[in-house]
């Protein structure tokens, strides 16, 4: 049988270490339980609270509110945990507000780890399923939420429709399971049971992972120590876990050199995607073979290699940027395209001269882009004629988008292209009503827009 008091006396330490070392409360949540917890309940209480239920809770939860704390001084009377705290006990444990809480307690639990979008979109869709009578219809509808979660304990909120439950029934009782109100997808967390996850919690607070850099991920990527994590990577002989294990490293805020070492060694045996995170680590973790190897992705694939150089490379941007600046010719890919701009505006020399071909575009999105981009510029005159034809867009958006980039640029043409457009777009007083109130319709917001950016413009001069 697992030893539970020494995790417990552990979990207790761990706790004192985390609000020692988070003595400004840095990490997401911590400034509202500050690390603090009430005192714990008897197991009676608890053993009422299952009978009256008709549920077991898990050994691991229950061993926490009676021996380590239940509830603090955060949301909801929340204490110290992951995000905002876990709730005091059966005060917040229902995720639905309706006469069908309590059997959403009761319900089979039909979330697995690796369920597939489409199990989860068949659920969804028959939410709504055959609702025709009205007055039936919200009644019936809450029974299936509350089926679709069913055997979910709340333990606490991660804030707006996102929620940490405790699975009561079935195989994977005891797990973790992130679940979001509005209906994403829930995914596990990868703890077998609540002591290991809220020890990992502590772990990667006294690691320095929790940090502005991952403000909020915990209980979604794989924890443990880095050597385990190594270990299992290279024992493993399926991509799945591959970066399983990886998406774990990247959250780690330190790598050390003979992990990366042993990744830098297995790179070019592994396949794209694998070879993609490995990179993100070496660049991260500024590895000497990481500029070369994304000079290679940049050639194998372009939106990786441009998505690791924008998100990564935090100094000395301008060899990428004139690497970049060759391959932008060459873009259809419009996810591409933005990220290839993000890196070329920070050009010290403001040279954005590669994207004028692109102002004629046949997506307005593109076009929009480039005006973005060339609104970045310092001293636009480079670019007159290119915002000029941006003044002449049809598509609402574009020509707004135009309008903003031209901020603090004069000249005779852009006041003359500015005049006609008075004329192509008057403005149109919207009358209120009998409480003063103004509504806009779809054409009237877009008028509103426009003609707002305009008289911004013209302003200036």
């Amino acid at each position: 049988m697992k030893d539970y008091q020494t995790q417990i006396q552990r979990i207790k330490e761990k706790l004192l270490q985390a609000k020692v070392l988070d003595k400004d409360f840095e990490v997401f949540g911590a400034d509202a339980h500050e690390y603090n917890r009430n005192p714990p309940i008897d197991m009676k209480t608890v053993e009422n609270f299952e009978q009256k239920h008709k549920v077991s809770l898990p050994i691991e939860y229950k061993l926490f509110v009676t021996q380590i704390g239940n509830g603090g001084i955060s949301s909801s009377n929340s204490g110290a945990g992951p995000h905002y705290g876990i709730f005091p006990f059966g005060e917040e444990f229902q995720i639905l507000f309706s006469d069908w809480d309590a059997h959403q307690l009761a319900s089979p639990h039909l979330f697995y780890p690796k369920m597939s979008d489409e199990f989860w979109n068949d659920k969804i869709k028959k939410l709504n399923e055959n609702l025709d009578v009205e007055e039936v219809a919200d009644d019936e509808y809450e029974k299936r939420e509350a089926e679709i979660f069913g055997g979910i304990f709340i333990i606490g909120t991660q804030g707006c429709t996102y929620y940490h439950g405790l699975v009561v029934n079935g195989e994977y009782a005891g797990r973790i399971i992130n679940i979001d109100l509005g209906h994403q997808k829930p995914k596990f967390s990868y703890e077998r049971n609540f002591l290991d996850w809220y020890e990992q919690w502590l772990d990667d607070i006294i690691e320095g992972n929790l940090t502005q850099e991952n403000p909020a991920d915990f209980g979604y990527q794989m924890g443990g120590k880095e050597e385990d994590l190594l270990q299992l990577f290279l024992n493993a002989t399926d991509e799945e876990t591959k970066e399983e294990v990886l998406y774990g490293l990247l959250y780690k805020k330190s790598i050390s050199d003979e992990t990366l070492l042993y990744l830098h060694h297995h790179y070019e045996n592994e396949h794209q995607n694998i070879q993609v995170l490995i990179l993100k680590l070496l660049v991260i973790h500024h590895h000497p073979s990481a500029h070369e190897l994304l000079k290679e992705m940049y050639d194998k694939n372009l939106l990786d290699a441009l998505q690791i150089t924008h998100w990564y490379i935090k100094e000395n941007h301008q060899p990428w940027v004139d690497l970049t600046r060759k391959y932008i010719p060459t873009i259809q890919d419009k996810n591409t395209f933005d990220f290839a701009t993000y890196i070329l505006a920070k050009d010290e020399f403001e040279d954005f001269n590669v994207l004028k071909p692109f102002i004629h575009h046949p997506e307005s999105s593109f076009r929009k882009t480039v005006l973005y981009t060339f609104s970045k510029a310092a001293n636009k005159v480079e670019y007159e004629n290119e915002f000029l034809f941006g003044l002449e867009a049809n598509e609402p958006k574009e020509l707004i988008q135009a309008l903003q980039a031209i901020k603090g640029f004069k000249t005779k043409l852009i006041l003359k292209k500015s005049q006609e457009l008075v004329l192509k777009y008057p403005y149109k007083e919207v009358a209120p009503d009998e409480n003063g109130m103004r509504y806009y319709n779809s054409d009237t917001d877009i008028l509103v827009y426009i003609t707002s950016n305009l008289v911004r413009v013209l302003n200036e001069y």
